[in-house]
């Protein structure tokens, strides 16, 4: 019971403490909240459920859990409404009008307003009066019941005490709300102005400036734009000193108490002002003003909803983050439970493991004899031989330095407890077995004794014998290996490796003898153990000149041991391997094992190494014959790059060549058209004062004729069938008109020769109706003539301009081999205007965007075109009807794609693959398509495109991909 009382006090006590963090960190607080809400259910504590939902409640309404909230809240009502707890009880109502003023659900928040204000009163607690008032004040101006607000509002500034400004400045400002809202703006002006003298008091900027906003409209519902404007100007300076001065607008809630009608955040109240500012600076006529002021507003607005968007993903997220915690819990529980009946499983099988783990268990008292054992001991130790008990330190003894007796003293004395459960490497005194050990101490009916527990590591001691055995072979073999690897002199690899191997294996005596091909012998390397033999020799033979040993002064120790490997490549011998030793039986499998692995490698890195020498000789040749070849290329690369200039100096030439002939076709085009329209319009000229100077035509008839022809399109040709046909019907026109004034064929013929349109029923009707019509239509005809030839010229002579501005424009730019920005459109363009006299007949679009630029030569690009447009001139038929060249763009991941099309017969392959398959007695056509292929080819090739060929009858397709960077 005292342990129960005990947690419900814990929980009380956090449950005080988290409703406090939940004010100040309502995502904390919510979690928290959480787990002592499951904590106080799983011991059914009432009060401690209810304050935790109470917690819930409002931390969920301040991170916008409105749903949640609302539940929250719902569950602690009914538990503190059991409880009888009305203060808490007073708190959640409080917290549900909130989340139901979110949810806009004004009548059920004014009833549990009103329970909430009873409760208060009925505590006799003044700021949850003041509170509640406040807000069934808010309820009933959102429910349009302005008298009953006025009244809460009325009644709460009348408890409020005479010092709190921030208490006073809100309610007046609700107050002045309503009294705004129900039309009363004098008295709204009155409550405004208290309120914002109090908000200056309290340096509240936002309630402040909420009263400017209030006060502005006032004015304005009362007609008084201009003093509206001014009032508003002040908000608006508020406003921007606020900002100047990197100070936020205090918007906080006082602690005593929260109004969501009035208290709302900085960047919302300057929203309104903006708007308001602008729609009164619209009615005033200042737009530029008004402008100025809806563009503040959007651009807060879209602030205002982008922290909305904000605020409702973090919900969202919370949410997320509170199911998948309770997931966890969930999980983690199951884990748990299942935990404990595992270790409750595995502490009922531990006797059982430790019986079949353990080879034997013997137990001792404090001088070491045997007290009892298991039967699996017997397997190891003779126990049961001798009528006497048997000591331990008689079957066992440390394999360190360590004697068993004293050690076992220690055990059972205090202060030695580190002794026990370690594990200790012992063998047995009789036998060859060896044994992992640990001691401990155990109390049996008040008594002590030890136990050890002892396993059998023999097969384990040997496994490790054979494992550091192998771990000493593989050692040497890498050793010898890495010096095998290293060495790259033929001698010194020798001298290593006989070196190594005699100390590695601490033989004798090693030499390393190597068939000598060249001089038809055997090299051998030697190398001595024993350094007295050579100190000895030293000593003997002193200042003489020469020693002579023979038989019987010749005196050497004798090796008894000796191990040949032989040196093999491919099967074939190339030496061998021979050490010694002094002691007879010396050498093992691992001698022989690590010598025979290395043999293979060494006689592989003897032959390398001779056949590096070799290479390195026929490197030095091969460096000679390069050096001449180097020399060679250098002189033929200096004449390919002459000729290759020669040829670019020859294509400029060609192209200039093309300009003049260009600019000469077309500037002879409209010369030849003015000198054929000056000596024609002579005639008309003449004819048309024979006309004037006739008596048969009136000034209105002039008039007739020279509108008729300013707004008549005449035909440049005729052919005479269609002249017959066209006279044809205006001859069945004059007979359905019954005209006989004048010869009908003649009068006909003179309609076709005009160009007369035989819809224009009112004209046709005026010319016969004329006393002279035949004169009539001469004069239209004349003038039609005269309008045209001066069109005619004009757009000639523009023409002829603009070409020689682009030809002039090309010839500068012509000469660079630096790379630039080119622009591909106005860089086709400019080429085409070279040759568009051999190609004017034809239709030709250039479907590129005018923006698209790469980076190359520019010169190399009009080479490029020039040869596309002459193939396609080259390969159009002399009577085509109708000759199309088309330029299409797009683009991939590494390439810029132009689609070069054009109609004309279709290009054979053998044209398009060589230019030397095209003889002598192939058509000049044949010939030329292949010499345009070939230059294509080189030009792409030189700026690294790619260039595809696809050709059909009467459709070729030319797709060229051009880097980005040309």
């Amino acid at each position: 019971m005292i342990k129960e009382n005990k947690v419900q006090s814990e929980i009380d006590g956090k449950n005080t403490k988290y409703l406090a963090i939940c004010k100040s960190n309502p995502k904390v607080g919510f979690h928290k909240s959480i787990e002592l809400l499951k904590t106080a259910e799983d011991i059914e504590y009432t009060k401690g459920i209810g304050e935790s939902l109470r917690n819930l409640s409002f931390s969920s309404q301040l991170l916008g859990l409105i749903p949640e909230g609302y539940q929250y809240a719902t569950k602690a009502i009914e538990i503190l409404q059991a409880n009888g707890d009305k203060k808490n009880l007073a708190h959640v109502y409080h917290t549900l009008g909130f989340i139901l003023d979110d949810l806009d659900k004004q009548e059920e928040r004014l009833e549990i307003n009103k329970k909430c204000l009873s409760i208060s009163r009925e505590l006799n607690e003044e700021d949850w009066i003041l509170r509640s008032l406040n807000n069934t004040g808010d309820c009933y101006t959102k429910l349009n019941k302005y008298e009953e607000a006025i009244s809460f509002f009325k009644e709460c500034l009348s408890l409020l005490n005479v010092g709190d400004c921030f208490m006073k400045s809100v309610v007046t400002c609700n107050l002045g709300e309503v009294y705004y809202y129900n039309k009363q703006y004098d008295e709204a002006i009155l409550q405004f102005e208290e309120s914002k003298k109090n908000a200056t008091l309290n340096q509240s900027k936002g309630i402040e400036v909420t009263n400017i906003l209030f006060l502005s409209r006032c004015l304005h519902k009362m007609n008084q734009n201009h003093k509206a404007i001014e009032v508003i100007r002040k908000a608006i300076d508020e406003i921007e000193i606020i900002h100047s001065s990197s100070k936020e607008i205090n918007l906080k809630e006082n602690s005593r108490l929260t109004s969501p009608a009035l208290l709302k955040v900085s960047m919302d109240i300057e929203s309104e002002v903006y708007k308001h500012y602008g729609e009164l600076s619209e009615i005033d006529g200042n737009l530029k003003n008004a402008l100025h002021a809806f563009k503040r507003h959007k651009k807060i607005e879209a602030k205002l909803n982008k922290q909305k968007y904000t605020q409702e993903y973090e919900s969202i997220e919370l949410r997320m983050e509170i199911s998948q915690l309770e997931t966890i819990v969930t999980e983690r529980t199951k884990e748990l439970e299942k935990t404990l009946s595992d270790l409750q499983l595995k502490e009922q099988n531990t006797r059982l493991v430790i019986e079949n783990a353990i080879d034997a268990i013997l137990f001792f008292n404090w001088e070491g004899e045997i007290l009892d054992y298991n039967r699996k001991s017997l397997n190891y130790f003779d126990l049961e031989s001798s009528a006497n008990p048997t000591n331990i330190s008689d079957l066992l003894m440390f394999l360190a330095d360590k004697d068993l007796e004293i050690f076992i003293k220690k055990l059972y004395q205090n202060g030695h407890s580190h002794l026990n459960n370690k594990r200790h490497r012992m063998r047995a005194i009789h036998g060859s077995l060896f044994f992992e050990v640990a001691f401990t101490k155990i109390n049996t009916n008040g008594k002590s004794q030890g136990v050890a527990f002892i396993s059998n590591v023999t097969a384990k001691i040997e496994s490790e014998k054979r494992k550091s055995r192998d771990l000493k072979t593989q050692t040497a073999i890498n050793h010898l290996s890495q010096t095998i690897h290293d060495e790259t002199d033929y001698y010194s690899l020798l001298n290593a490796i006989s070196r190594h191997i005699i100390e590695d294996f601490e033989v004798s005596k090693c030499g390393i003898y190597v068939f000598d091909k060249q001089n038809d012998g055997v090299f051998e390397i030697t190398n001595y153990r024993n350094k007295e033999l050579t100190d000895g020799f030293v000593k003997s033979i002193g200042d003489a000149k020469f020693m002579l040993q023979n038989e019987h002064n010749y005196h050497r120790e004798v090796n008894k041991s000796k191990l040949s490997i032989p040196l093999r490549i491919s099967g074939l011998m190339v030496g061998c391997i021979r050490v010694e030793h002094s002691d007879s039986h010396f050498f093992n499998e691992t001698h022989i094992k690590v010598l025979t692995s290395i043999s293979s490698l060494l006689a592989s890195r003897l032959d390398k190494i001779q056949e590096q020498k070799q290479k390195e000789i026929l490197q030095r040749q091969l460096y000679e014959m390069n050096q001449k070849l180097e020399d060679e290329v250098f002189l033929k690369s200096k004449q390919i790059n002459e000729l290759t200039h020669k040829y670019h100096e020859q294509e400029k030439e060609s192209l200039l060549a093309d300009m003049a002939n260009a600019i000469s076709h077309e500037l002879n085009t409209p010369f030849g058209i003015i000198n054929s329209g000056a000596t024609a319009m002579k005639d008309i000229i003449r004819d048309l004062l024979e006309i004037k100077l006739d008596d048969s035509l009136k000034h209105e008839d002039f008039e007739f004729a020279i509108e008729f022809a300013k707004t008549n399109t005449i035909e440049q040709f005729i052919n005479g069938r269609e002249k017959r046909k066209r006279a044809n019907e205006f001859k069945l026109l004059l007979e359905s008109k019954c005209y006989s004034n004048v010869c009908q064929d003649t009068i006909a013929t003179k309609f076709v020769e005009s160009c007369f349109p035989i819809y224009k029923s009112k004209e046709l009707d005026y010319v016969l109706h004329h006393e002279a019509p035949i004169q009539l239509l001469d004069l239209v005809k004349r003038i039609q003539q005269s309008l045209s030839f001066s069109e005619t010229i004009s757009k000639t002579s523009s023409r002829a301009s603009e070409v020689v501005k682009e030809l002039t424009k090309l010839a500068k730019k012509e000469g660079g081999n630096e790379k630039m920005r080119v622009n591909l459109a106005e860089n086709i363009r400019s080429i085409l205007a070279v040759y568009r006299y051999k190609i004017e007949n034809a239709k030709i679009s250039i479907n590129i965007p005018e923006d698209i630029e790469i980076t190359a030569v520019e010169s190399k690009l009009y080479r490029l075109w020039k040869n596309m447009f002459m193939m396609a001139f080259n390969n159009f038929r002399e009577d085509e009807n109708q000759q199309v060249i088309r330029f299409d763009y797009s683009t991939s991941n590494e390439y810029r794609i132009i689609r070069f099309t054009f109609n004309g017969p279709q290009i054979e392959k053998y044209i398009v693959d060589d230019i030397q398959n095209v003889v002598e007695s192939n058509q000049d056509r044949d010939k030329k398509l292949n010499l345009n292929f070939k230059i294509m080819r080189k030009i792409v090739s030189e700026i690294k495109g790619k260039l595809e060929i696809d050709s059909a009858p009467e459709k070729n397709i030319f797709t060229l991909h051009l880097p980005y960077d040309a």
